[in-house]
């Protein structure tokens, strides 16, 4: 479909514009970008999926029988097939292992589509990537260290916030009908 290439380009582009920065970094003690930017790329390409401006058929779908969270689903696993296999390349170039990344990419995305069944996608995919950015990328940049919640330690808190994420999906499923 022609109107996915713009976002699924756009997606490539921040993810490889990370790796630049990624690679142009003097010494590598500051902060990965790519890194930084993992947990939200997903999240950006949902909003930018569901936009009105990125699908110029978005109110022909969206009040289809099936524009519900199946829906949702469907444009949420575009944009994973598409940011997934870049992360992972990406992350393969600067030695970034998918253990810092992958599961708080997955459950950053996963609390993003709980919340859109409260505020709408768009709504919900902008202040999980505002949240994100005020309290990992700000104080990270500011700081110069890398955040603890990107390390493997972090991984039983960030499995079990996907685990609500998508429990909250499911619990809520009625709700994407409406919104």
């Amino acid at each position: 479909m022609p109107s996915l290439l713009p976002w699924a380009a756009m997606m490539s582009l921040v993810v490889l514009a990370a790796l630049l920065l990624d690679l142009l970094a003097p010494d590598g003690s500051a902060p990965s970008a790519l890194l930084l930017l993992a947990p939200i790329v997903p999240v950006l390409g949902v909003g930018i999926a569901w936009s009105r401006l990125m699908d110029p058929a978005h109110d022909l779908v969206a009040s289809t029988p099936r524009a519900g969270l199946e829906m949702v689903l469907r444009r949420t696993l575009a944009v994973l097939s598409v940011v997934m296999p870049a992360l992972f390349a990406c992350g393969w170039v600067i030695g970034a292992s998918p253990a810092y990344w992958l599961l708080p990419c997955l459950a950053v995305t996963a609390v993003a589509l709980a919340l859109s069944s409260v505020v709408g996608v768009r709504p919900a995919a902008l202040a999980t990537v505002l949240a994100w950015a005020g309290l990992v990328i700000g104080p990270a940049a500011l700081t110069g260290v890398s955040p603890a919640v990107l390390t493997p330690a972090a991984a039983p808190v960030w499995a079990a916030t996907l685990a609500a994420g998508v429990a909250a999906v499911l619990l809520r499923s009625a709700r994407y009908a409406r919104s």
